[in-house]
């Protein structure tokens, strides 16, 4: 039974964290130059074992404050 506490997933609204693939899409690169950018630090991510995970918001927010070439 699902708890009530918990909010029910909307399935129209984008997940906030995201995996390799779905940041690439999102910032229309390669998944490969996503991997490059994250173990540089160059853009925000963390990793769960060996999988990398990004924040949909950070990832906006640095598309916002960042100029191009700091990418």
């Amino acid at each position: 039974m699902a708890d009530p506490e918990q909010p029910v997933p909307d399935a129209a609204q984008p997940p906030e964290v995201l995996t390799v693939r779905e940041a690439a899409r999102l910032l229309r690169i390669s998944e490969e130059h996503v991997r490059e950018l994250a173990r540089e630090g160059k853009i925000p991510a963390g990793k769960i074992g060996q999988a990398w995970r990004f924040s949909r918001r950070a990832l906006l927010r640095l598309l916002v404050d960042q100029s191009p070439d700091d990418i």
